[in-house]
């Protein structure tokens, strides 16, 4: 029974895995107090409600009154993560309470596609059923961003400047599928990332729980294995490596298959060792400089650095969403202003080109 303020706020902590230590941290509180809290012994002040609610997704109402059951997410990590900030949590929330909001708002029918349904295929035959789906070949480099926010339906991706050892997630909610990448990562690894979501999107069924001390270690080597076929199958690189007449996989024949590919460095030393072209200790000689290296051979470095300079940064449905939600009376002027700023947007209050990022 979770009657009282206290025991629904114990019953959250435990539903998360969070440890009154991780709470107290957050709330930038003693643990002490967060005992006092959970026994009903301290009132919960308004800027810690409002902070407890982003982080566990929860209306007020619930937490003060118990007026509303709980469900709680579940997400698909990139990386075993066992000390996830919890602040990269309420961050992430608060984008996935907003979609909800609007997705509610809009009580859009949703229609659920079964084209990717098909479990029995191997790993590397579901990328390249993808790709047929796109109609994309199998030797195409393939430009993962556009792709998916032109081809996959509802679907918000999510730049946040988190923590290190943070690759991505996703989740399937109300209708609408939200991805999130870390910000500061290079670009190769972020496409690497996106790949990988697209796997935990379309064929698993279920999502991995956003819990602390998960682990899936074997879901997640399925999920690497398909982003790495979707981004650059085995034979894309014989092909390449065939019409341009490659005998020695040297540093200059590695780095312009990778910008050909745009996958990262380390993707495509990690490829050339699976398929035996280099040597695992020809590998490790080959980690290097590799901005310096492209530099002096005349290549952009973009595919080595972060996608956007932004920290933060939201592509995809959910500015659509706000417009919508808008034009249709669903919420008022100060709202869209509100969602917008939540969506880190804020040049959009002083401008007119929405329908720009809209189509971006």
């Amino acid at each position: 029974m979770t009657e009282t303020i206290g025991e629904r706020l114990k019953f959250l902590r435990k539903q998360h895995h969070f440890t009154q230590t991780q709470i107290a941290d957050y709330l930038e509180f003693q643990q002490g107090q967060i005992a006092k809290l959970e026994n009903n012994q301290r009132k919960l002040k308004v800027s810690s409600l409002e902070k407890l609610c982003e982080l566990y997704n929860v209306d007020e109402d619930y937490i003060l009154d118990g007026v509303e059951d709980y469900s709680k997410h579940d997400f698909a990590f990139r990386s075993n993560v066992q000390n996830l900030n919890l602040y990269t949590i309420s961050s992430m929330n608060k984008i996935i309470h907003n979609i909800q909001l609007l997705s509610d708002l809009l009580d859009e029918e949703i229609i659920e596609k079964e084209e990717y349904h098909d479990g029995y295929l191997e790993i590397t035959e579901k990328a390249k059923a993808c790709r047929r789906i796109w109609d994309i070949d199998e030797y195409t480099p393939i430009d993962i961003f556009r792709v998916v926010l032109d081809k996959l339906e509802n679907v918000t991706i999510c730049f946040l400047d988190v923590e290190e050892n943070f690759s991505g997630s996703s989740i399937k909610t109300r209708g609408q599928t939200i991805i999130f990448i870390n910000s500061n990562h290079p670009l190769g690894r972020q496409r690497f990332t996106l790949a990988h979501e697209i796997y935990h999107i379309k064929y698993d069924d279920e999502f991995v729980n956003c819990d602390l001390d998960h682990g899936n270690d074997e879901n997640e080597e399925r999920a690497d294995m398909f982003a790495s076929a979707l981004l650059m199958s085995k034979e894309a690189l014989f092909n390449y490596e065939m019409t341009n007449k490659i005998k020695k996989w040297n540093l200059d024949e590695i780095i312009k298959a990778e910008q050909y590919f745009q996958i990262s460095h380390k993707a495509m030393l990690r490829k050339l060792t699976e398929t035996e072209r280099i040597t695992e200790e020809e590998s490790s000689e080959l980690i290097s400089d590799i901005n310096y290296n492209a530099r002096i051979r005349g290549y952009d470095v973009k595919l080595y650095n972060p996608y956007s300079h932004e920290d933060n940064l939201i592509l995809g449905n959910y500015i659509q969403l706000i417009n919508k939600a808008y034009e249709q009376g669903k919420i008022s002027e100060s709202k869209k202003k509100e969602l917008i700023l939540e969506s880190f947007n804020n040049d959009l209050l002083n401008s007119n080109e929405m329908d720009d990022l809209i189509e971006a």
